[in-house]
């Protein structure tokens, strides 16, 4: 493979794999669910009820979490055809410039060469703006169903009469009897079924590039 289209064709591979799969999410570092008890100066504090959810499972399995995978997928299809479009663009030109050599005069190669460069940085850029509108897209309304677990979770808690709710990653020994996944699941999936997933446009991305860059 050319030493100009290499770099690009393994870039677009690798970005392009991992947005939006099913990942081991640092939950712990994530805010706690909820707890009702009072500051720890008070006199009066509550005896504690404790209740375990599991934070990964519902962000996976939840119908909106589903959802969105789904469309990242889609999204991720579409990209990696048009960049399978540029890569034959690429080395239809490629070969056009090899087929120059010695045909030209060394002013014309030495141009086309460099429209060649711009070309093949043109698509790295059109790839790293597809790239961050997955990324994007996928943590936007991944916050969304984040936000709406917590105030599920919060409900169920308080009807089970928890003031205290812990990610179940974090407990070593519990009786499942602790365990209110299920109904926080169950919660969530009726009150946030879906969630649009909606792709920023490229002047959005490019915008973003450049005041990351300033």
């Amino acid at each position: 493979m050319n030493k100009y289209i290499a770099p690009v064709l393994l870039t677009a591979t690798l970005a392009l794999s991992g947005c939006g799969k099913k990942e081991d999410q640092n939950t712990s570092s994530q805010p706690s669910p909820s707890s009702s008890a009072q500051p720890v100066g008070s006199s009066n504090l509550p005896s504690p009820v404790i209740a375990a959810i599991d934070v990964q499972k519902i962000l996976d399995s939840s119908t909106a979490a589903m959802g969105i995978r789904e469309s990242i997928e889609k999204k991720r299809a579409e990209i990696q055809k048009e960049m399978t479009k540029y890569e034959s663009e690429l080395r239809e030109k490629e070969q056009q410039l090899a087929d120059q050599s010695g045909k030209l005069s060394e002013a014309d190669l030495q141009k086309n060469r460099i429209d060649f460069e711009k070309r093949i940085a043109d698509v790295q850029t059109k790839l790293n703006v597809r790239k961050l509108q997955l990324e994007t897209a996928f943590e936007q309304a991944r916050s969304k169903v984040y936000d709406a677990f917590l105030i599920s979770a919060d409900k169920v808690s308080k009807e089970a009469g928890a003031n205290i709710v812990l990610y179940k990653e974090q407990v070593v020994i519990a009786s499942n009897a602790f365990d209110i996944t299920e109904q926080v699941l169950s919660s969530l999936n009726k009150d946030m079924p879906k969630v649009e997933v909606t792709y920023p446009n490229e002047g959005e991305i490019l915008k973003m590039i450049q005041q990351s860059q300033s």
